[in-house]
């Protein structure tokens, strides 16, 4: 299961829950509207794998926010498989859920913004894997549930500018796609290892992004992980290659 990364302190589980919370809330962060301008714009500068990597990170630092205050473990392997997916698509099962309700979100109740991450990471996962066009709004909302839920002097606002800055350095955006296009082809682009996003480095070097993918790979446990595709099963479905070795 993942490990709380460095960057982000152990103190944002700490502070108390004051943002605003409930049903309207949540549905007015689910809203694509509801992402600033300039963040919109710096996540157009990035290409389609590092807009979904970026999303993950901001939702780790809400999975981390809650340690202690509500049970992450679900949530953390979801997002364990929503990383894992982006190295290749076919390692991760669906991640939809299912158990959405009104009743968790009411005011200071953890598991309030616990589901708004869990359909987060469902509707980035769903349309990283159909290759939707829409993953700026994706990627966005993930941010603004983090800004919504992490104290204001955390430290994840200036790390998120310096990531995107990074990031339209490491993985720029090419061809802008046709606006009549339904599907994205983003098999050529090299994936953001999860550990990247301890050091921001640029730019960023093949040989250590693929040590750094290996590394995660070889430490996932999908007979742990329920959401993480089986080795006989990937083979039998013919994946190519050896399964959770390198990218």
């Amino acid at each position: 299961m993942l490990k709380r990364p460095v960057h982000i302190p152990a103190s944002i589980s700490m502070a108390p829950l004051t943002f605003r919370s409930g049903t309207q809330v949540s549905l007015a962060l689910d809203n694509p509207d509801s992402i600033p301008g300039h963040l919109a714009d710096a996540l157009t500068q990035v290409n389609y794998k590092g807009k979904a990597a970026v999303g993950l990170a901001c939702i780790e630092w809400v999975a981390w926010r809650l340690d202690g205050l509500t049970d992450i473990t679900d949530l953390l392997y979801r997002l364990e498989a929503a990383w894992t997916s982006t190295a290749a698509v076919a390692y991760s099962r669906s991640l939809d859920y299912d158990g959405v309700t009104s009743a968790v979100t009411n005011h200071g109740n953890p598991d309030g913004p616990r589901q708004d991450a869990l359909i987060r990471i469902q509707d980035l996962h769903f349309a990283f894997k159909k290759g939707r066009p829409q993953m700026v709004s994706e990627a966005g909302k993930c941010a603004v549930l983090a800004l919504h839920v992490l104290p204001p002097d955390c430290g994840f606002e200036p790390w998120l500018q310096r990531t995107l800055v990074a990031l339209a350095a490491n993985c720029p955006v090419g061809a802008r796609p046709d606006r009549k296009v339904k599907v994205i082809d983003h098999g050529n682009e090299r994936p953001v290892p999860r550990d990247w996003f301890e050091t921001l480095s640029v730019p960023n070097d093949d040989a250590s992004d693929r040590a750094a993918w290996d590394g995660f790979l070889r430490a996932l446990e999908p007979a742990a992980n329920p959401y993480l595709v089986p080795v006989d099963t990937l083979l039998a479905e013919g994946f190519k290659g050896t399964p959770y070795r390198g990218v």
